[in-house]
């Protein structure tokens, strides 16, 4: 008898499926931990995302008061400059104009968790890919929607502000402003600067630029409060009942 009949050809045969049998259990428990952990981190992605598009949400109606207590302010001093009504006081005058002092910033708005998915690459990690879009459409309203407040930020910053500068006394102003514009039973604290006199504004309302300037603000103001996409809210709530569901799976 040679050799190579003495070899145990039953032996290696079930050796070698043992190894292959071996090498694809490895390949599987890795492809199973591989999908566990990119479900933990999908999971921990979409409560992030959750908690700050429900932030957003819940912002909206404080956010609403506050500049609809700007707009309210700037629509009174107009309606006395165009009108003619001059039967504001000079307190009065100075109160209203406080609001008008206050501003929204684009970054009030801004979503740090939505931003790096979409703007890092990191959407991928979401495996949803109705979701992933309806997240990339509803982010393109958004920050149409920043953009807008930035345009209205440059308008404070390069003509309304400038015109207070130099046409009023912007420390007489301060001293009036004890709350915030939509919220007038939540004063905050005061340090009121001491003048030796008191300037009368008054005059403001027959200036041409005043009244331009006014109109400006309730524009801006008016749109930001009743010309956002009607789909805006409606699609921010769908967005927060499709990551709940993704959540609850």
């Amino acid at each position: 008898m040679t050799d190579s009949q003495n070899i145990p050809l039953k032996r290696i045969s079930v050796e070698v499926a043992a190894i292959i049998a071996s090498i694809l259990l490895a390949f599987s428990i890795d492809a199973w931990w591989d999908d566990q952990q990119d479900r933990e981190d999908e999971q921990v992605i979409l409560l992030s995302l959750h908690e700050e598009l429900v932030g957003l949400e819940e912002y909206w109606p404080w956010l609403d008061q506050y500049v609809g207590g700007i707009n309210e302010s700037a629509k009174n001093l107009l309606a006395s400059a165009v009108g003619g009504n001059q039967t504001l006081s000079e307190g009065e005058f100075d109160r209203l104009l406080a609001d008008l002092t206050w501003f929204v910033m684009a970054s009030d708005l801004d979503l740090p968790v939505l931003e790096s998915l979409v703007l890092g690459g990191d959407l991928s990690l979401i495996s949803d890919r109705s979701l992933r879009q309806k997240l990339r459409v509803w982010k393109g309203g958004h920050d149409n929607l920043k953009e807008r407040l930035r345009h209205q930020k440059q308008f404070f910053d390069n003509r309304f502000m400038p015109y207070l500068d130099k046409n009023v006394s912007l420390q007489q102003i301060y001293n009036v402003a004890a709350q915030m514009p939509g919220f007038p039973r939540d004063t905050f604290p005061q340090h009121k600067i001491e003048l030796s006199d008191i300037t009368s504004h008054l005059h403001l309302l027959a200036d041409p630029e005043f009244q331009n300037l006014l109109t400006r603000r309730v524009e801006e103001n008016t749109t930001l409060l009743e010309n956002r996409s009607e789909d805006y809210h409606r699609e921010l709530r769908e967005l927060i009942e499709f990551v709940e569901k993704e959540l609850a799976k």
